[in-house]
């Protein structure tokens, strides 16, 4: 049964209002569907085919080939799951008016967003708040590209954002993981059910989803890169950083994740440029973080203010003291309910990442898996505390969990492989075929028929459980 989110978002100033003017030239695009596809094609074809050098694992062609062919199955799925006429939830109003707010007025717009929230907490604090500048200063400015100013501009972000994660999961494992573990992580992130639906949202969560995996992708190319691509590496680094910062608690804890990660291999390895580039990638982001923060509501106190005032609220929100509260087995719970294979080889792989770890005796050989592991169940546990009971905030490990997964279930494939051999290899090859393909069937099965055509609204964990919704008690501890 659809949710109904109107306790959360009054619908009185929280409404995605049209700008007061619209000039002739915003009512079209500025740049042509094709033409945008075409560059996004473009790009994308130039990231896929970029050749691996001989520190990392070799794909052969037909890997390569599968890769690219689940990719392409994985981005016709998500258009064909995009549809502009949903239902669209009191977040994205919020969202698109907050966007339209800060690209007519700059940050006086944010300024007087905020003083809406001052004046009237309990009512305006309900719905997102507009301190998340990282995420808005992008919808701003993908409005003024387009000259989209609807709410299907934060939805077709979303949808771009969700490709590109695609796009770039499969270029981190095929240089990071085993050609079957690779196989299997783009598989599981191409139909992974969380992501089907933030893609067609005009939420921040795909687009978090991206943040992401560029920083983890970059933190594991960086001690490799020199020259200046490696200097443009730490430029994007700190950019995305930024941009994490900026926007929403749980991809800030992944950009420090991620930095700590890249500081502490650099000073096991003891490679001093990288243990400098790291710190001075982290200072920046933070002083550049507090600069526009302190420009944009006029200094970092009336910022914190406003943070403060939207925890407040959340706190005592009735739409989340009754589906979104529970005890903590509910996230792994919801998780193994919605893509179980992913949840299994996620398990796989933490257990396999400490076995190498234990046996490797020193951290810095430990890999990617181990690294993924910590990274994935750090944030997890910062959820659990939080008690954010929505697949909503779990979006920065979205794809580092298939990753870890893909480890995982690639060390099971090749287990079973050599069990099954006696039956030959192409038979054995094609069983494990088939099993991940009827997984893959099941996810995305699930996510058609019921994440999308209820008309399910948001992934808060007790309607994704079919758990009934809890009691709102105002001595909730959120």
């Amino acid at each position: 049964m659809p949710i109904d989110k109107s306790q959360r978002s009054p619908s009185g100033p929280l409404q995605a209002t049209p700008p007061a003017e619209v000039r002739a030239d915003d009512r079209h695009p500025k740049i042509s569907p094709v033409t945008g596809w075409l560059i996004f094609i473009i790009v994308c074809a130039g990231i896929l085919l970029r050749r691996a050098d001989d520190r990392h694992p070799k794909i052969s062609p037909v890997t390569g080939w599968l890769i690219f062919i689940i990719v392409c199955a994985g981005i016709l799925l998500r258009l064909s799951f995009f549809e502009p006429e949903i239902a669209r939830s009191p977040d994205e109003r919020t969202y698109t008016r907050q966007a339209n707010v800060l690209l007519d007025q700059g940050a006086s717009g944010l300024r007087m967003l905020g003083e809406e929230l001052v004046r009237n907490p309990m009512e305006v604090g309900m719905a997102p708040s507009p301190v998340r500048v990282g995420y808005l200063g992008l919808l701003a400015g993908y409005m003024d590209i387009t000259g989209d100013r609807t709410i299907l501009a934060g939805a077709r972000l979303s949808l771009l954002a969700s490709i590109a994660t695609l796009i770039l999961v499969a270029f981190a494992t095929c240089r990071h993981l085993s050609p079957i573990a690779a196989v299997i992580a783009v598989l599981f992130y191409a139909v992974l059910p969380f992501e089907l639906m933030t893609g067609r949202r005009a939420w921040q969560e795909a687009v978090i989803s991206l943040l992401a995996t560029a920083l983890l992708a970059l933190a594991i190319e960086l001690p490799g890169l020199r020259g200046l691509p490696r200097l443009c590496a730490y430029f994007a680094f700190i950019i995305a950083g930024v941009l994490s910062l900026s926007t929403k608690e749980n991809i800030g804890i992944a950009f420090l994740l991620c930095t700590t990660g890249l500081l502490g291999a650099a000073i096991l390895r003891k490679d001093r440029f990288t243990v400098v580039g790291a710190a001075v990638s982290l200072g920046a982001a933070m002083m550049v973080t507090a600069a526009i923060l302190a420009t944009l509501f006029g200094s970092l106190g009336k910022y914190v203010t406003l943070q403060r005032i939207a925890e407040k609220v959340s706190a005592v929100n009735v739409y989340d003291q009754t589906y979104s509260v529970g005890p903590a087995w509910m996230l792994p719970a919801a998780i193994v309910r919605v893509c179980p294979l992913v949840a299994v080889g996620a398990l796989a792989g933490i257990t396999i990442a400490i076995y190498h770890a234990v046996k490797a005796r020193s951290l810095s050989e430990a890999g990617l898996p181990f690294a993924l592991a910590g990274y994935c169940i750090v944030l997890l546990l910062a959820q659990v505390v939080s008690q954010r009971m929505n697949l909503r905030y779990t979006a920065p490990i979205y794809s580092s969990l298939c990753m870890l997964a893909g480890a995982g279930c690639g060390w099971i494939t090749v287990q079973l492989h050599r069990m099954m051999r006696p039956l030959g290899s192409p038979l054995a090859w094609g069983i494990l075929s088939v099993v991940l393909g009827v997984a893959a069937l099941r996810d995305v099965n699930f996510a058609r028929y019921y994440l999308l055509n209820t008309g399910m609204q948001d992934l808060a964990l007790r309607p994704v459980l079919g758990e009934p919704p809890a009691q709102p008690s105002s001595s909730n501890p959120r």
